[in-house]
């Protein structure tokens, strides 16, 4: 599913705006579950298909040791004046993201990264969320790709249910969980 923009932003603003940065630093910002690796799979698309002469990495990271690990050798491989894009900055330690930003800087490296949270290096080029309206644009998505018979007649049954306002309460912005919560559900009442 596409990242989904709600006003007059689109993926082409975002990466105009992130080569703008005279940092070279952005970040995607939210909370579990609220479209960040969506957006930046966009945004990895998108500088692909314009700026092809760029080089670009993307990687997904994780605390697991072979990826921090390895996360020191990629570095040396990282082209010069290429752009790296990184999912889930904050699940390395602060000693590999010290080595990162400096590889970046000694190789004028454009660097984009994902985070729950704001960090002081990166200036903030977007922040995921997930309101009312989004959620069920999400799920009215979901379910026009499913094919399934009557689904507009039954999409007011989901989002008026006790069992959705519940799990939006409990998960928040993480729709993601929320659609995890609300499958049986539907399997079961409204199929």
């Amino acid at each position: 599913m596409a990242y989904e923009f709600f006003g007059r932003d689109s993926i082409q603003s975002l990466s105009d705006r992130f080569l703008a940065l005279r940092s070279r630093r952005g970040m995607i910002v939210g909370p579990h579950g609220t479209g960040k690796s969506t957006l930046l799979d966009a945004l990895h698309k998108d500088l692909l298909t314009r700026f092809p002469d760029i080089p670009l990495v993307h990687e997904r990271l994780s605390r697991t040791p072979d990826s921090v690990r390895g996360q020191r050798v990629s570095t040396f491989e990282w082209p010069r004046d290429s752009i790296v894009i990184l999912d889930g900055y904050e699940q390395v330690s602060l000693l590999s993201r010290w080595w990162i930003q400096t590889a970046c800087w000694q190789k004028r490296i454009r660097l984009l990264v994902t985070a729950h949270q704001p960090l002081g290096s990166f200036d903030l080029l977007w922040r995921t969320s997930v309101d009312d309206q989004s959620a069920e644009w999400i799920v009215r998505h979901m379910l026009q790709l499913s094919n399934q018979e009557d689904w507009e007649e039954k999409l007011p049954l989901l989002l008026s249910s006790k069992e959705w306002s519940d799990s939006r309460a409990r998960h928040g912005h993480n729709i993601r969980e929320t659609l995890f919560d609300m499958y049986d559900w539907w399997q079961s009442r409204v199929r």
